[in-house]
């Protein structure tokens, strides 16, 4: 039985007894029961809300950065990380966990990207052929996902639009990422694609795609090394 239905049993078994049958009381009764019933509604209506809402920004987030994440414990609060390396059989073995729907390995490395009149902090992302595009098929407003596959690195990027308009870039364009470490080293990449997740300071104001052997070969990594693995719940 649904509250209101529940509310409405109520109210019409309080109209009908004795005690109240004189015709002042009962239109008196009935306001205050249709009053009840509209506050009931109008709160479910915001639970309701409030809940897609929460479910929502959850999806956002964990399309970006996924439901968890496996990587070196340090104490290093900078996006510099320590490469793990997990085999295939360890991989299957998180695969085959009730529940989990994808693994995927990814590299993050902060940058300044430098066009010819701005400068920006950037974190790279770095993703290969397993990454799940799903979410960011979604996101996408321009252009496409850099096609990422196990022959050659790829010097395509995908951009936030916020990114995009501040550094005033659009689908085909290049720029310079500076890699402040020991042995400085830039890269030129070019414009793939442009998303918006609408997670402006969370995600969109700092992070861009690019091939993960872009991003070995700057930290100087083997190939099967990386930052980590993103593991994916089901839907």
């Amino acid at each position: 039985m649904s509250s209101y239905q529940l509310i409405s049993f109520y109210a019409k078994r309080l109209i009908r007894s004795e005690g109240i049958q004189s015709t002042t009381t009962k239109p008196v009764i009935r306001i205050a029961v249709i009053g009840i019933i509209l506050g009931i509604v109008a709160m479910l209506i915001s639970v309701m809300v409030v809940t897609g809402f929460r479910n929502e920004i959850t999806r956002k987030v964990t399309g970006f950065v996924a439901d968890y994440r496996i990587s070196a414990f340090n104490n290093n609060d900078s996006f510099e990380e320590d490469p793990v390396k997990l085999d295939e059989r360890s991989i299957r073995e998180i695969k085959s966990i009730p529940g989990i729907r994808h693994v995927q390995p990814f590299i993050l490395k902060a940058g300044l990207l430098k066009t010819k009149d701005e400068i920006q902090g950037v974190v790279l992302k770095g993703i290969d052929a397993q990454f799940d595009r799903t979410f960011f098929k979604e996101k996408l407003v321009e252009g496409t996902i850099p096609a990422l596959n196990d022959s050659t690195s790829n010097t395509a990027v995908l951009l936030s639009q916020n990114l995009a308009k501040k550094l005033k870039l659009k689908t085909g364009d290049t720029f310079l990422v500076f890699f402040i470490q020991e042995d400085r080293k830039v890269r030129k990449l070019k414009v793939e694609g442009i998303y918006n997740t609408g997670l402006s300071e969370e995600f969109d104001n700092l992070y861009l795609l690019c091939d993960i052997r872009l991003l070995q070969q700057v930290n100087n990594w083997q190939n099967k090394e990386v930052g980590g693995y993103e593991v994916f719940e089901l839907l």
